[in-house]
């Protein structure tokens, strides 16, 4: 777990008014509070978890501790936004912004599929962007021509035809050709074994604090809808 040695700002962007931060590894992170919701928190680390073991890019993230002395120089209602207990800390990403609805076709499209079927698997319906605007929760480096996926807080919420109907990669669905949707139930089915274990490393007060908002079986009954190619979810 890391330590927060320094509260920068809070960030210009998020519905969840995250924190940017520098924690004791001297890097910079954007932090989720338990003014976002423990649910969001939750959604956040099982998500983000489940990217990781899939190899999706997802940035560096962990589990951060605030100390008390860096809260006793804040405001009474910043005070209480921060809560008690760790927050979600994702590492902020060099050299990237958030992704152009011009940058879209720099990103490969195999790589487009594969965050199209993580974000139906999962019911990630917060990744939206056209030519009328959007909300992409993707970074773009140009310099590296490298996609980073962030902002996972309403994972496990929307169904598979809301997620594609407005996803900024509904068209490469089409890339679910034969090859695509008989390896990638075998990897799914694989990283949905771990969900037990990354649920056990969650902290005690986000699940207390979430109880029948966010279930460890809820999520795992979300994860069986694409074991198999064959399964209507893949053709909705």
């Amino acid at each position: 777990m890391l330590n927060i040695v320094e509260i920068i700002s809070e960030a210009q962007q998020g519905i969840t008014r995250p924190f940017l931060c520098r924690c004791d590894d001297d890097h910079e992170y954007f932090v989720k509070r338990a003014n976002a919701g423990r649910k969001a928190q939750i959604a956040e680390w099982v998500a983000a978890s489940l990217a990781r073991k899939l190899s999706l890019p997802v940035p560096h993230f962990d589990l951060a501790e605030v100390p008390g002395q860096l809260l006793e120089l804040r405001s009474r209602v910043e005070r209480r936004e921060w809560g008690s207990g760790p927050v979600f800390a994702s590492r902020v990403v060099d050299n990237a912004v958030e992704i152009r609805f011009t940058d879209l076709s720099a990103v490969p499209l195999r790589q487009q599929a594969e965050v199209l079927l993580f974000d139906s698997w999962i019911g990630n319906g917060d990744r939206t962007l056209s030519e009328r605007g959007g909300n992409p929760n993707l970074l773009w480096s140009d310099r590296e021509q490298q996609l980073s996926m962030i902002d996972h807080n309403l994972a496990f919420e929307s169904s598979v035809s809301e997620v594609r109907a407005d996803h900024v990669f509904a068209t490469a669905s089409s890339a679910w050709d034969v090859v695509f949707t008989t390896t990638w139930p075998q990897r799914l089915v694989a990283a949905a074994s771990t969900v037990t274990d990354i649920w056990g490393r969650l902290p005690d007060i986000w699940v207390e604090e979430s109880a029948g908002l966010i279930t460890l079986e809820g999520i795992q009954e979300r994860l069986r809808l694409f074991n198999d190619h064959r399964d209507a979810a893949w053709n909705t």
